[in-house]
């Protein structure tokens, strides 16, 4: 049955608040796709996928490939500076400034935003 352009779901994932186990990442695809379709069974995701999380997270390093295959685009955020919030010493350093408010991993939601929002590239 080929799947009709109009009930494509697009996924657009957290990767740095939703990490997975380096085995689950296939089950999880799956899933997601099963889990679409009992609201409606044309539905299905969209052929681009979106997800932005660093290449040292493990999920990430070890299934890269397999996750460029299955059509994710890959958006590596960068990191900022943490500081222990008992000693106040810093924990990573970082040439990107932070900014007022800023909660760790904000970075990773400002790029989803910025992929809905100025790019306009959503996941068709």
């Amino acid at each position: 049955m080929e799947k009709d352009p109009d009930f494509a779901v697009s996924l657009l994932w957290d990767g740095e608040n939703t990490p997975v186990e380096v085995d689950q990442v296939d089950n999880l695809i799956n899933n997601i796709e099963a889990s679409v379709r009992t609201a409606d069974p044309r539905y299905h995701l969209a052929q681009r996928k979106v997800l932005v999380g660093h290449e040292n997270l493990d999920f990430i390093k070890e299934n890269e490939k397999s996750l460029q295959v299955q059509g994710f685009r890959l958006i590596k955020p960068p990191y900022r500076e943490r500081k222990c919030v008992i000693c106040d010493g810093s924990v990573q350093t970082s040439r990107h400034k932070r900014y007022p408010y800023e909660r760790p991993y904000d970075v990773a939601d400002r790029l989803i935003l910025q992929e809905l929002l100025v790019q306009k590239l959503l996941c068709f």
